[in-house]
C-alpha cells in the first residue's frame, strides 16, 4: 500500500487483504504468486480483468471482426488495451495457449479466476 498514491489500487489492495483473511481459498496454493500479482497490476489492467474475465479469449487483431468471434474479446493493435494485454501476459493472468496464422490469442490463466474473486468480492465490512 506504501508503492501507490492511485486512490482506485488502494481500493483493490484493502478489498485483498480482507478477502485474504476472510477466505484462505482465493489464496491457496498461489500466495506467492498472487503477492507479486497484486504488488505490480494497475488499476487500469485490474479493471481490464474483471470486465475481460467475460470472454473465454483475448485476440489481438486488426482483422477480425467482434461478430466473428463472439466469445474472443478482440483487441486492436495499438490501443490502450493492447498494452494491458502485454501487462497481463507478463503477470500471469494470461497465456498463449494456440495461435493461428493472423493473429494472436490468450487465454487466461487459472489464477485469473482467483485474482478477481480477491479483488472484487469482501465480506468483511470495516
Amino acid at each position: 500500500m506504501l508503492s501507490t498514491v492511485d486512490s482506485v489500487k488502494l481500493e483493490y489492495l484493502k478489498c485483498a487483504a480482507l478477502n485474504s483473511l476472510s477466505n484462505h481459498h482465493h489464496v491457496s496454493g498461489v500466495s506467492d504468486a498472487m503477492s507479486r500479482l497484486i504488488r505490480d497490476i494497475s488499476s487500469t489492467e485490474t479493471a481490464f480483468v474483471i470486465r475481460a474475465f467475460a470472454y473465454k479469449a483475448v485476440n489481438i487483431d486488426d482483422e477480425l471482426k467482434s461478430e466473428e468471434r463472439q466469445d474472443n474479446l478482440i483487441v486492436r493493435t495499438g490501443t490502450e488495451e493492447e498494452l494491458h494485454v502485454g501487462g497481463l501476459i507478463r503477470l500471469g493472468l494470461l497465456y498463449a495457449k494456440s495461435s493461428s496464422w493472423d493473429a494472436a490469442m490468450y487465454e487466461w490463466s487459472p489464477l485469473a479466476a482467483k485474482f478477481i474473486a480477491l479483488v472484487t468480492s469482501s465480506r468483511i465490512t470495516p
